[in-house]
């Protein structure tokens, strides 16, 4: 098995952690998926431990049905006694190299034949490359690793906004709107409209 977090939410009143990773599971259905582990200091120890099974959580695929899980972790999120850990961004140099970037990530994703630590690699570098308005308000990931790894984002006209933010306007029927923004860990996918 193959992990590598993305982010984390303590809630430290109700004494609960989780983790949500790209997770490669070999034997699982499909085995590449984005998972959820909760943790608890509710036991005997007083320790943090797991606290029932990983669940796929975020849908990563065109027609995965939203798990239960999502909803509870969007609740979750938004709750002010959170702490939330989760680095958003990639550092590369401007908006269209973030595209080309993610454009290669998207296609390890995808390609049924990459080791399965490349996988896990490119989906934790795919969810930095996005905003929490992409994967959590809109939940559009899965459809724009598909368009990414078609090659139907290729960086079409690219208009600064600010300083820290661009607007690509990429062809096709309709024409879209990416908004990238520049955020802590570099840049990132805001907006797809």
């Amino acid at each position: 098995m193959t992990v590598e977090p993305l982010l984390e939410v303590a809630s430290p009143d109700e004494a609960r952690l989780h983790i949500v990773a790209a997770v490669h599971r070999p034997g699982a259905t499909p085995p590449l998926r984005v998972e959820q582990w909760p943790f608890t200091q509710h036991n005997e120890k007083g320790t943090l431990a797991p606290e029932g099974d990983p669940v796929a959580v975020i849908p990563i695929r065109v027609g995965e049905s939203e798990p239960p899980e999502l909803a509870e972790l969007r609740v979750r999120l938004a709750s002010a006694s959170s702490q939330i850990a989760r680095p958003v961004g990639l550092p590369h140099e401007d908006a269209e190299t973030l595209l080309a970037a993610l454009t290669q990530h998207a296609k390890v994703v995808r390609d049924p034949k990459a080791s399965p630590d490349a996988q896990v690699a490119a989906l934790a570098a795919v969810f930095r490359g996005f905003d929490d308005h992409v994967v959590f308000e809109t939940r559009d990931l899965p459809g724009a690793i598909d368009s990414l790894a078609s090659d139907a984002w290729r960086s079409g006209e690219a208009r600064s906004i600010s300083a820290r933010r661009t607007a690509v306007t990429i062809a096709g029927e309709p024409p879209q709107v990416i908004e990238i923004a520049k955020k802590s860990g570099g840049w990132a996918i805001t907006d797809v409209r």
